[in-house]
């Protein structure tokens, strides 16, 4: 889960979107929130609900969660979905 999540972060800082959750050692977590810069988080995530990818929207942040059982094609998915709503 957190080498999932330290993808997401990588795709993300790529990408310029800004991210809130800590990466440092022993910080990292499963859940992962950023923002989309001049996308608000409910397009963001409406447009990944269309896609069929399941994040959700905190605080104004998308919140990016994967587990076990998800990929890195199954993040690759994320930012195509996320990226259409931009």
């Amino acid at each position: 889960v957190l080498e999932l999540t330290d993808y997401v972060c990588e795709r993300a800082a790529a990408a310029g979107w800004e991210v809130y959750s800590s990466r440092r050692p022993g910080e990292g977590s499963g859940i992962v929130s950023l923002t989309v810069p001049g996308v608000p988080a409910e397009a963001v995530v409406a447009g990944c609900r269309a896609a069929g990818v399941v994040v959700n929207a905190r605080a104004g942040r998308v919140r990016v969660s994967p587990h076990g059982y998800n990929t890195r094609d199954d993040i690759d998915r994320f930012f195509t979905a996320a990226t259409g709503a931009s």
